[in-house]
């Protein structure tokens, strides 16, 4: 088996593929996440945040094939190391990825609407907030 089901899995979350343009920016501000298919086992993106035309939030994103599981790795440009979630639960329009040793978020997900509306989610232990990334709709 090895790792053919992680495979199988990483390959439901393919829709992610393509540039999508943030939909809850401030006034003045723009957005996007754009994501890319790297290898069988991995996708890479890069959420970006802009204030005009001058970048003023880059994270680097990452889905991909430890082991027997999936990881969420997120890499913030002012942090020094990458932050990684465990995907834990998978249908063909939905992912949860967790962390429950990290601050916040300790949840990454994406409702069961995610594919009409691309909207990913970030949760607390606490509540649930939309991420800053919020996506509306791809523009490639």
């Amino acid at each position: 088996m090895g790792r053919t089901v992680p495979l199988k899995r990483l390959k439901k979350i393919q829709w992610l593929i393509g540039k999508w343009q943030r939909a809850n920016a401030r006034p003045g501000q723009s957005g996007f996440e754009e994501w890319s298919k790297s290898s069988a086992q991995r996708l890479i993106g890069k959420g970006v945040k802009l204030k005009g035309e001058q970048k003023i939030f880059v994270e680097e994103l990452e889905l991909c094939i430890q082991g027997k599981d999936i990881c969420y790795i997120v890499k913030l440009s002012d942090e020094a190391k990458p932050v990684r979630f465990k995907l834990t639960e998978i249908t063909e329009n939905t992912f949860v990825c967790e962390n429950p040793e990290h601050d916040f978020p300790k949840k990454y997900l994406t409702p069961e609407k995610v594919k009409k509306c691309r909207q990913p989610y970030l949760e607390t232990k606490e509540n649930l907030c939309m991420n800053s990334s919020l996506l509306n709709h791809r523009v490639d």
